[in-house]
This record gives structure tokens, sequence and C-alpha cells, in this order.
């Protein structure tokens, strides 16, 4: 390792509440759980009366039911130690922030200059054991009109992401001149980061965090 050409971080992020999955669960397993779920009338009535809540739905027609195959089931990759978060989605996170806060920060085509200095060691983040999933409908428009389907998410709560940055040893330059070395631009993009959120379902408020450790290894 080149110590002149590189920075190392070691990063770790409290999750708030939950992180979530957003890999496709395998199409047996979504089926058995469809099956299941349209069986036991008390949980429809129950996913029913919660979208009714959410969105106005009217109920299930028969067409509806049909469409229940376009159902969806969001999990986490995992191999024999776990599931996992792949480290390319902290760098993704990392410039879409860059992106976001570039003209606060001053720096021209800042999302590029994330993605070609700064880099995440790890290729899998452990996450621990999953906690559980929720479930509910999701309506939405296609090329053939609107669907109903159902969708579930497994997640794990609150737990810490702990990852390696490398990043390249030299300061942005924003316009106006100014250098902002690693150690001043990396916790900016990390804390507006723990508000847009990490991994899926975003939208629906998940993935928010605390950074409590960004800390530069000695050389």
């Amino acid at each position: 390792m080149n110590k002149l050409l590189w920075q190392h971080f070691d990063v770790e992020l409290q999750m708030r509440r939950y992180i979530c999955g957003g890999t496709p669960k395998d199409p047996k397993s979504i089926e058995a759980w469809i099956r299941a779920t349209v069986e036991d009338k008390n949980k429809l009535e129950q996913l029913i009366r919660q979208a009714k809540v959410d969105v106005g739905a009217d109920g299930l027609s028969d067409e509806d039911l049909e469409t229940l195959k376009q159902s969806c089931w969001n999990t986490f990759r995992a191999n024999e130690r776990g599931p996992f978060l792949e480290g390319r989605c902290c760098k993704a996170m990392l410039k879409e922030s860059a992106n976001i806060i570039r003209n606060i920060v001053n720096v021209a085509n800042m999302k590029s200059k994330i993605a070609e200095r700064v880099f995440v060691v790890e290729e899998e983040i452990y996450l621990g054991a999953i906690t559980g999933s929720y479930e509910g409908f999701i309506h939405a428009w296609t090329p053939q009109g609107p669907i109903s389907a159902l969708k579930r998410v497994d997640y794990v709560e609150r737990p810490i992401i702990k990852f390696t940055l490398k990043v390249l040893n030299e300061p942005l330059v924003s316009k106006d001149k100014k250098q902002l070395s690693p150690g001043t631009y990396l916790p900016i993009l990390f804390e507006f980061g723990g508000e847009n959120g990490l991994g899926s379902e975003r939208s629906q408020g998940h993935g928010k965090y605390d950074l409590v450790k960004l800390e530069r290894q000695a050389d």
C-alpha cells in the first residue's frame, strides 16, 4: 500500500431503526408467501384496512387478486456468514450525497470526483441476523393501468454498519479555490447521508443513521 497515495478511514454508522433489503426473494418463496397470505382471511383483511388508511384503497376485486402474482418480497443478499449490505451501496450513498450538496460546498462535479477518489474496501458488510419483515399493499400505474400487489420487505433493526474507506490523499478544490481535505468533506457527506438514508425503502423513512465513528487510520 502506497501511503503517499491513500488515506484509510474506519467508519461506523448506527442505524436509527431499520435498514431494509432490496434484493428480490426467489420466486418459490414469493409464491408460498402470497398463497399463505391470501388464504389467511384475517391477515388479508388487516392488510386491506391498512391500505385504505394509506392510499384510500376500496378493497380487492377479482382482477386485483390476479395481479398478486406481481407481488414482491425483498430481502438481503447472504452467504454462509449471514445477510450483508454490499459495499457499493455505501459508495452510492456518498455519491448521491455529493451530487445533492455540491452547490453548498461549492465543488463542481463533486459526484464524479467522489466516485474517482473514495472507495469502500469491503465488498460485503455483514449485518447480523434479519430481525423481521413488514408487509403491505403497493399501488402503482403501469402501461396496462393501475395494479394492486402485495409487498414484503425484510429488515435488520438498529445494526451498526462498519466498513473501511480508502480515499485518495488529495483535497477537493472548490470553485473559489478553497481546499477541502478528506477529513473535511467526508463528515459533511456522511451527515447528509444520515438524513437521506442508506439502502432500500428510504421513501418510507428507513435507512437513516447517525455517524458514530469516522477515524483516519494511522499511517
